[in-house]
């Protein structure tokens, strides 16, 4: 069937075309019609699209020509086609009066009626891929859904796919169901033959374009829910060559979406595209309504427990929560407050009026401080319901205009037992605030020791398992007749935390688990549910699925703790464990690696190097190991325990045990009887637990704290990025000569002698004790004697020494604080682009008006500060606040502003020197200390090193320090480009919708005017910037310009 056959309309009619609007708009259009004075040459049955089109090519009286022309020929009622009339004619009120009727008096379509599809289209597993549609001569699926709006089916309207039979695929119209969903599907291609064929289930990821029109006839704020798609774009039908709206979508699993983001949009027509990436198949629901309140208030995703009985008051376990606040009437929410009521006492987070605001669409979650009045009874009446008052006023930037807000948010509190789970809240290295249930020791602590409390059992979950069932996994009957179970692992603080996102227990997963157990054994034991202290610095690893994983992980970077470690069904690397993670060739469907140089996928792969856990398996050489897997189990098959196990064996020591148990699967309550504790608290576990804190065969429990496991006379410490490594044994890996690689410290000791081995190492930390030996050799040299005189200093305080190298004679001497340069990067700034995003960080929209219509506006980039910071709220539950730059100018430090605690924020910056003066006065600061990024006099080209980077369509995100030592990103480029540096950002579709930035982004990436259309293959530079923060050749790197 041609496309000119098709159903024309693009909205169902809500009135009949002989309503009493229709007569008065038909003699509109021909007044407009005769005052035009010319006739229409375009014809088309689709009226919208074909006047978008020929507005979109300047031929504007040719566009209001055809448009008229199919208003008066046609009986249907047209909402779209007379709402756009409606914008190209506000003359003639009459025709928004019958817009207005066929809309039966609401101020917009629920949804579009209709849609233009276009796919299916291969796509990769990563964040970045390319987009077909990107590398036609159009240039993008908006260019080629209007450039081809009056064609045939077929010719040049058609695009390749390797999915289909024929291989190519055209714009077809597809039709909603009742509720206004999409069905995205494509039944006649043969799935099962190309999984067959090609021997991967990644051929089965798709993307596909939409493109549906929503009409506006009252202008106002709105709320655009769109789910089934990461991002929702809003194209202007009367401007259709103006930047579009980037508004964000929800395909994420997180609990705070509510019911849309707000957007701003006058009375007319609007085209909203949308890009899906699914699998086989998508369900795409987009709707739009007039937003009815200024803000939104949901509840929280997770409350703190009250621990009761124990003979004391009740007490909130940690006593924190994230209070989602969403703005919705397209104005500023400013001088938020909130007051307890009745049994509750709450305290606000922040030392600037920055915290205590939320952008125009921004969703946040306010971190708020909760305790419970001193007057509650030992056993109150449960659950507890906490009464909050939270207030603010709503502020128009333009007019400064205002209204007072109010709501009330009630928080019903759960009573636990100390002999129960409790969930505990916390605020996370990066400000988000996250649960963590704890089970305190049996048998009221009796194992634990006097001084140092009972060491932590680290228990890490699979997928979408709660912390509280994380926790309560750890149960048993002792008898099998007994009626209770009975919960909990002597001798340990059991702490089980969770994240919201896809982070596998790396990186943002790891570190807010480690914070879990900073966090909790740091509260007065009075908040605990009892009080015995827990100690931090013991910790046992374990997990089931990808808590398995994560158990391995946390180890091997956090070995210095490491007691112990018990993976159930864990898995090694997310790139070859099934098949959400591919890299590049991996998928058969990658697009981008067509294009990707082999240099350039090795800096983008370097970035994600620290989650490389076999190479850093020897990090937790000697200490206990128990792989435990059911021998039936399809999930996570055998196979990766038993690899496991032989990285261990080959690192000798014996410590390390495979069980394979006979008839289990991915799962099991019950090993060898009912309820004896399962998968993660059966005998064999409870033994290895029992054994790993000291415990004595037949005693209660251990005597003394719990010993580490010693270094075995032979033992390499790996680290590929020090920032995550926190060392063993006193040993830790500072700083490379040479970013981007991997770190080595060998150790080899034999009677009195030890003989250390660097490779890659500018600095490290040695324990004082260790360098007192009668025999030292440094790569093979004698130990200096000032490094013996200052080892015997520091051994008297029991610190350690750090020894630095700083040139590649390899050197070595004493190193101090004074001996690091300005700027110079430690294990806090090393990078990559992520670790500013692991810490509290500020997102700061440049607010300069550009004359260059090249340049983004003030109103777009704070769209995509906001738009970023939608995203790490719904895939991680971090909510960066957002700061116009005249605003932070306006703090006395722009620098300290929105601190916490007296530490300041790490900084997005968003818009380049241009168009944000916070970038500007960055970038000298940059100039000062020598950061290899700088621009030109007139800011328009960047330079990285000695390489130039100008020109249309160059985007960039770069890393840098702050004059007060923390983190900063820019993201750099004109329109086209910052839209393709915030699109670096974009996650991909879950499982793994990681956290924005945080997957093969190093310290640096260059966009060009072909990134849309190769993916990565469109990068121009990427790398690693040196200790000093300049780019070397030393350094990893990969540049097309130089």
């Amino acid at each position: 069937m041609r496309l000119a056959a098709l159903a024309p309309l693009l909205l169902s009619p809500t009135a009949s075309a002989d309503s009493e609007t229709a007569s008065a708009a038909r003699l509109a259009v021909e007044k407009a019609s005769a005052a035009l004075g010319t006739s229409c040459a375009t014809p088309s049955a689709d009226a919208l699209r074909t006047s978008v089109a020929l507005s979109a090519a300047g031929e504007l009286v040719e566009c209001r020509a055809c448009l008229l022309r199919r208003l008066a020929a046609s009986s249907r009622a047209d909402a779209a086609a007379w709402g756009l009339a409606a914008a190209h004619f506000p003359q003639h009120a009459e025709l928004a009066a019958h817009a207005r009727a066929l809309l039966r008096g609401k101020a917009c379509t629920a949804s579009p009626a209709a849609w233009d599809v276009l796919g299916p289209l291969p796509v990769g597993k990563n964040e970045v891929d390319a987009d077909p549609l990107a590398a036609l001569p159009e240039g993008g699926a908006f260019a080629h859904w209007l450039a081809h709006h009056n064609a045939s089916r077929g010719g040049e309207a058609r695009v390749a796919s390797e999915l289909v039979s024929g291989g190519m695929v055209e714009w077809k119209r597809e039709r909603p169901q009742p509720d206004g969903s999409l069905s995205l599907a494509w039944p006649e291609v043969q799935w099962a033959q190309l999984v067959q064929s090609l021997s991967q289930r990644a051929v089965l990821e798709v993307q596909a374009w939409a493109m549906g029109p929503l009409v506006v006839h009252t202008g106002g704020p709105f709320l655009l829910d769109c789910r089934g798609a990461h991002r929702a774009t809003l194209y202007d039908a009367l401007h259709p060559t103006s930047p579009p709206r980037t508004l964000n979508a929800h395909i994420y699993a997180s609990p705070h979406h509510g019911r849309g983001f707000s957007v701003r949009l006058a009375a007319g027509v609007y085209i909203l595209a949308v890009r899906v990436r699914t699998v086989m198949r998508a369900q795409l629901h987009c709707s739009l309504a007039a937003a009815r309140e200024e803000w939104q208030v949901l509840p929280p995703a997770a409350l703190p427990d009250a621990a009761v009985g124990g003979g004391g008051a009740p007490r909130l376990c940690g006593g924190w929560v994230g209070l989602p606040v969403r703005s919705s009437g397209g104005r500023w929410l400013q001088q938020l407050q909130v007051e307890a009521k009745g049994e509750a006492a709450v305290e606000m987070v922040g030392e600037s009026s920055i915290d205590w605001q939320i952008a125009p669409g921004q969703s946040r979650l306010l971190p708020l401080r909760l305790s419970l009045a001193a007057r509650l009874p030992p056993s109150p009446r449960c659950p507890l319901l906490l009464r909050l008052t939270l207030t603010a006023r709503a502020v128009d930037a333009s007019t400064n205009e205002s209204t007072d807000l109010s709501h009330e948010v009630s928080l019903p509190i759960q009573c636990r037992a100390p002999h129960q789970s409790v969930v505990c809240t916390f605020v996370d290295v990066d400000g988000a605030i996250t649960p963590a249930a704890v089970l305190a020791p049996p048998r009221e602590g009796r194992a634990c020791d006097g001084s140092f409390g009972c060491p932590v059992l680290l228990t890490l979950h699979g997928t979408s398992i709660t912390p509280r069932d994380s926790a309560d996994a750890y149960k048993r009957k002792p008898r099998a007749s007994d009626d209770e179970y009975t919960f909990g692992v002597e001798g340990y603080w059991l702490v089980a935390p969770s994240r919201h996102g896809a982070h596998n227990w790396e990186q943002i997963g790891r570190l807010s688990a480690t914070r879990a157990v900073d966090a909790l054994a740091a509260l007065p034991l009075e908040s605990l549910p009892l009080p015995v202290r827990m100690d931090a610095q013991r910790v046992v690893f374990s997990g089931h699925s990808m808590g398995g994983h994560g158990a391995w992980a946390a180890a091997v970077q956090l070995a210095h703790r490491a007691l112990g470690v018990a993976s159930v069904s864990g898995w090694l690397r997310k790139e070859t464990y099934g098949d959400s993670n591919f890299l590049f060739e991996q998928s058969v469907s990658d697009l981008s690696a067509s294009h990707v140089e082999p240099a350039l996928k090795a800096v983008l792969e370097a970035a994600i190097g620290e989650n490389a856990l076999e190479l850093h398996m020897g990090n937790v050489a000697g200490v206990p190991h128990l792989a435990r897997v059911g021998a039936d189990d399809q999930t996570v098959h055998p196979f990766w325990a038993r690899r496991a196990m032989r990285l261990l064996q080959a690192l000798g020591g014996g410590a390390a045990k495979l069980t394979e148990l006979a008839g289990k699967q991915h799962w099991w309550w019950d090993t060898a009887r009912p309820n004896d504790g399962g998968a993660l608290n059966d005998g064999e576990m409870r033994q290895f637990f029992a054994a790993a804190r000291g415990a004595r065969k037949g005693e209660g429990g251990a005597r003394g704290r719990a010993v580490l496991p010693g270094l075995p006379p032979s033992f390499t410490l790996r680290a590929f990025n020090p920032a995550s490594f926190e060392g063993r044994g006193g040993w830790r890996l500072l700083q490379p000569h040479r970013a981007g690689c991997m770190l080595e410290l060998k150790l080899v000791s034999a009677d009195s002698s030890l003989r250390v081995s660097t490779r890659n190492v500018r600095r490290f930390i040695a324990p004082a004790q260790a360098l007192l030996a009668p025999q030292v050799l440094l790569d093979e040299a004698p130990l200096p004697p000032p490094i013996q005189a200052a080892a015997a200093r520091a051994n008297q305080s029991g610190a350690g020494l750090e020894l630095c190298s700083l040139s590649a004679l390899r050197q070595w001497r004493v190193c101090a604080e004074e001996d690091w340069a300005a700027a110079e990067r430690g294990p806090s700034t090393l990078g990559p682009v992520r670790q500013a995003l692991h810490s509290r960080f500020l997102l700061v929209a440049g607010d300069e008006e550009e004359q260059d219509a090249e340049q983004p506006c003030a109103a777009t980039l704070l769209q995509l500060a906001v738009y970023l910071s939608n995203l790490f709220f719904l895939t991680s539950d971090a909510s960066p606040p957002v700061s116009t730059a005249r605003q932070l100018l306006g703090e006395s430090d722009p620098w300290t502003a929105a601190s916490v605690d007296g530490v300041p924020p790490n900084h997005v910056l968003v818009g380049g020197p241009r168009v944000n003066r916070v970038t500007a006065k960055l970038a000298e600061y940059w100039r000062q200390v020598g950061h290899a990024a700088s621009w030109s006099a007139d800011l328009r080209t960047l330079y990285i090193g000695d390489c130039e980077y100008s020109g249309a369509g160059v985007g960039a995100v770069i890393l840098g320090p702050t004059p007060n030592g923390r983190l900063a990103v820019v993201l750099h480029g004109d329109r086209a480009g910052l839209h393709d540096a915030v699109v670096l950002g974009d996650p991909t579709i879950p499982p793994m919708a990681r956290m924005p930035f945080t997957n093969t982004i190093p310290d640096y990436v260059v966009t060009g005017p072909r990134f849309a259309a190769e993916g990565y293959g469109g990068v121009l530079a990427a790398g690693f910037l040196d200790h000093a923060w300049r780019a070397t050749s030393a350094s990893l790197s990969f540049s097309t310009r130089c």
